[in-house]
This record gives structure tokens, C-alpha cells and sequence, in this order.
């Protein structure tokens, strides 16, 4: 089949939305037809993420009709200290009718090749384990690294505040992320636009922690039938995390655990009482796109050979609302 790819346009972000929409309401798990929205709605999100770039948005078209369409978003990673620019492949979407005549391919492989041009060291995703290895990508590369805190160890009554963020936060809050993360092999580096920090939606709040007025962190959950669900948690030691956990089982969540997403190899948790996790998954893939990228040949390999702990992306918050 013949078929053209080039970077989409403004005026073609409609026709997109309906082609991504077609393309994921098929569960691929039970085969099933439901209305599906949220790659609709992280297809929107991500084209007003401070680093879109057109480039790396591509559609595919026979006959002049859109037909396929796929989106890469740069991110600055933190690779053992090093700043690394990388790209996240989400979503690919293809009609339904013209799925298996490898148009899905070609937009992988051309969006991977601009990438390179552009001096992106490697790609990463979430997706199924058997058909992205096809291009390269490597299995098992982060993953659902973590922490449990249980309630029996933290049960001192403790107030802290919740306050809104506003952009005046954003450089302590930087800070805090800075000193959670930065001793991690693999992590994302901290935006300063504040659609990194503040939610939108009433589902999900953030929140900074206040001690007397003091800021002492930054905190980003959903609570579901008052079970808490933390998504994002930062500080700057870990005399104030004790403060938090004692605070969030002061709230009378039903939780006898929380889980909370900092890495068990953070400095910062020296001296707490937690539980580690360190999962990683096949869905959680990497694809070195510059092998003379030093830093991230040798996380794979050390990661592959058990050599290094997987590393934790903590996704940005329009991940979580979607």
C-alpha cells in the first residue's frame, strides 16, 4: 500500500482526535468495543506540554485521507547525574481498516529516525512486550519502583496544611523534587511550567505541605472510597517525610499502607521505616537511539544484567489525568 508521512497540522487535530479514538475503543485484551477517550484527551495535553515539538508529530495518509498518526514528546532525563534528551512514544494510532498494512511501522520508524536527527539519545514507552522489541526497544527498563509505609510505624498525630500552587512555588518545589530524585540511575528531569505541578481536574489534587507556613513538600493524590492513592510525593529530607506519612495517616484514610512513589535507593529515605518495591515490567521499554550515548548504553546493560535497580519515571501529572 502506498502511503505519505509528514508532520500533522493545526487544522488536521480534529480529524486525529476521531482516527485515535477509532483506534484504541478495541480493548485488546477482550477484543471488546467500548468509547474510549483518554488517548484522545494525552494527545491534547501533550500538544500543550512546553516541549512539543512538531517534528516528532506525524501522521500517515493514502489518498490524501489521514489515516494514521503518531506523536514522540521530549523529555530531559537524569542519567546517572547526567542531563540526557530522550523522547516518550505516545500514543501510535492507525484506523481500523487500514491496521496491518504497515503504516504503524513506517510512523515508528520515521518518528525514531527524526528523533536521532535531532540529537535524542533514546526513546522510551509503555506498550506491549511483544510488538515493540520489533523495533528495537528493550524490555524491562523502569518500572513501579517504590515504597509502603505502614500505618503501624507512622502513627504519631501530626498537622500539616495544604495550600494550592501557584508559580512562585515552582523553584522550591524544584528543589524538593531535585533532592528525591537526583541520586537515582534513571529519572525525569523537573519542569518550571506549573502544568507539571497543578491539576486541573478535581479527581486529583496537589497540594504544598506547610509547617507553620514552612513548605516542607509537595504532595499530588486521588482519594477513592477514602482510600488515599499518592502519585507524586517530594521533600527535601527525610525528617519532613516522617512529618508527611505521620500527617496522611492522621487523615483517617481506610489505608493500613500507602504506597508512595520514591525510589527505595533515594538518600532521602535513610533512617525511615518502609517497605522497598522494586517491580519493573515488560510493558516499561527503552530504545537506545544513539549508541554513542555512553550513559544510557550502560544503564541498559546494567539494568538487562541485574547489575543496577531499574530506575522510576515519575510520570508528569497530565499522565495521571487522563
Amino acid at each position: 500500500m502506498n502511503f505519505l508521512i509528514r508532520n500533522e497540522s493545526i487544522n488536521e487535530f480534529n480529524k486525529i482526535a476521531l482516527i485515535t479514538q477509532k483506534a484504541f475503543e478495541i480493548n485488546f485484551f477482550t477484543n471488546s468495543t467500548s468509547l474510549y477517550t483518554s488517548e484522545v484527551l494525552l494527545v491534547d495535553l501533550l500538544r500543550h506540554y512546553k516541549s512539543y515539538d512538531n517534528d516528532l508529530c506525524l501522521v500517515a495518509l493514502v489518498d490524501n485521507e489521514i489515516v494514521g498518526h503518531i506523536m514522540f514528546t521530549p523529555f530531559l532525563i537524569n542519567l546517572y547525574g547526567k542531563q540526557i534528551k530522550s523522547v516518550c512514544l505516545a500514543p501510535v494510532s492507525v484506523k481500523p481498516e487500514f491496521q496491518k498494512k504497515g503504516i504503524g511501522f513506517a510512523l515508528i520508524e520515521e518518528g525514531h529516525k527524526i528523533a536521532k536527527s535531532k540529537g535524542y539519545k533514546f526513546s522510551f514507552l509503555l506498550g506491549h512486550e511483544t510488538y515493540y522489541p520489533k523495533f528495537g526497544y528493550k524490555t524491562n527498563m523502569f518500572g513501579d519502583c517504590g515504597i509502603l509505609i505502614n500505618k503501624k510505624d507512622y502513627k504519631n498525630p501530626y498537622s500539616l496544611k495544604e495550600i494550592p500552587i501557584e508559580q512562585k512555588h515552582i523553584p522550591q518545589l524544584i528543589s524538593f523534587y531535585n533532592e528525591t530524585f537526583c541520586d537515582i540511575n534513571l529519572s525525569l528531569i523537573a519542569d518550571d511550567s506549573i502544568i507539571e505541578w497543578k491539576s486541573i481536574t478535581p479527581f486529583l489534587t496537589t497540594s504544598i505541605l506547610l509547617e507553620n507556613d514552612n513548605a516542607i513538600g509537595y504532595i499530588r493524590y486521588t482519594v477513592t472510597e477514602n482510600n488515599i492513592s499518592v502519585k507524586s510525593l517530594v521533600s527535601d529530607n527525610g525528617l519532613n517525610l516522617n512529618k508527611i506519612f505521620n500527617y496522611l495517616f492522621s487523615k483517617n484514610y481506610a489505608n493500613k499502607q500507602i504506597k508512595i512513589p520514591i525510589h527505595p535507593n533515594s538518600k532521602i529515605l535513610n533512617d525511615l521505616n518502609y517497605i522497598a518495591i522494586n517491580e519493573i515490567f515488560g510493558a516499561a521499554m527503552i530504545k537506545i537511539l544513539d549508541e554513542n550515548c555512553q550513559e544510557i548504553v550502560k544503564y541498559c546493560d546494567e539494568v538487562k544484567n541485574d547489575k543496577s535497580k531499574a530506575g522510576l519515571l515519575n510520570f508528569p501529572i497530565i499522565l495521571d489525568m487522563v
